[in-house]
């Protein structure tokens, strides 16, 4: 049963308030007093102005469903062709609607691709920059000058402590020869 049943108005008063709905281009208020009054009396004609309404309304597969219905119950009718024709524009209506909507589901499905690759483009840029970084680093790091190298201090210190060892051990070693006056005879 159609929504609003059981009707509180009669089938005039429901074919009145469809055509007042329709003058007021509210076609789904239209379709539905319709399809209430073809409940009480089904009269074919309600179901070809329900497809009118709902075609107007841009409910294609509704409206189709309608001036099918129609064309069943009344084939020989004289808006029988007419019904027919808004078939086929109905028909042609979905097949466009269909699409359109593929259409813009690829472009959807394209748009998020290129936002995946712009943030994979970005994430590989920061990762680049960050290794541009470290390995300016390292290199800033092997270009110092000598002196300011660790190690470098570390041999300096190793050498001087070996040579002061070396000459304190030379001098406490060292014998002077005594002399009194005379010449000391150094060979080789």
């Amino acid at each position: 049963m159609p929504a609003g049943w059981p009707p509180s108005f009669t089938v005039t008063e429901l074919a009145e308030r469809s055509t007042q709905f329709f003058v007021q281009k509210q076609f789904l208020q239209s379709a539905d007093q319709l399809e209430l009054a073809y409940a009480i009396d089904p009269q074919p004609l309600f179901l070809f102005n329900a497809g009118q309404a709902y075609r107007l309304a841009d409910q294609p597969q509704k409206a189709i469903a309608r001036y099918q219905r129609f064309l069943v119950l009344a084939p020989s009718h004289r808006l029988s062709p007419e019904a027919k024709g808004y078939i086929a524009d109905m028909r042609i209506l979905i097949a466009e609607q269909e699409r359109t909507e593929m259409a813009q589901r690829l472009l959807e499905a394209e748009q998020v691709r290129a936002r995946q690759e712009r943030e994979l483009l970005s994430l590989r840029a920061l990762r680049a920059e960050e290794e541009k970084r470290v390995l300016a680093e390292q290199l800033r790091k092997s270009n110092r000058p000598l002196y300011k190298r660790p190690w470098f201090w570390g041999i300096i210190g190793g050498a001087v402590a070996v040579t002061a060892t070396a000459i304190g051990i030379g001098v406490y070693f060292a014998k002077t020869p005594q002399v009194d006056g005379g010449f000391i005879d150094v060979r080789f």
